[in-house]
């Protein structure tokens, strides 16, 4: 953990990036699961067409781990920067901390998905450019100078 240093103001949009896709892919990762036919989430069985499942189950777990659980798993990593053997393992050649890869890997999950998404399903909703925004905004803030200073290894 890095001594007193004080956390760019950059960081602190970082934080509520990650705060609402983390809660926003809890909350649609449950309506999935709870109704994998979308229709309580006014989601069409349509966008399944062409694809290996018959329903929003995987979707919805997909939401629920990649798209909540790990982008607060990434807040708390960002927050407290521990010591995480497994993901310095995999920062090393970056020279930031552990907590900078992981909401870099974040954030190209989250634009990623929106990409797979849009391409089989178009863009039919705001939300959609909410999230491109919001992956966007994230895969940007943590390449800036100032957060990739901050979380450098030293």
């Amino acid at each position: 953990m890095i001594g007193k240093q004080q956390r760019p103001i950059e960081l602190w949009f970082m934080f509520s990036c990650m705060l609402f896709l983390g809660l926003g892919g809890i909350a649609g990762g449950i309506g999935l699961m709870a109704d994998p036919s979308g229709k309580t989430m006014d989601v069409s069985s349509s966008y399944l067409k062409g694809l290996p499942i018959s329903d929003f189950f995987v979707a919805g777990l997909f939401l629920f781990i990649v798209m909540g659980i790990l982008p607060l798993t990434s807040l708390y990593a960002l927050w407290k920067q521990p010591h995480w053997k497994l993901l310095t393992r995999y920062t090393t050649w970056t020279h930031e901390d552990a907590a900078w890869g992981l909401a870099l890997i974040v954030s190209l999950l989250l634009l990623g998905w929106m990409t797979m998404e849009i391409s089989i399903m178009g863009l039919i909703a705001s939300m959609q450019y909410l999230l491109i925004a919001l992956g966007l905004a994230m895969l940007g803030l943590v390449l800036l100078p100032r957060v990739r200073r901050f979380y450098a290894n030293r």
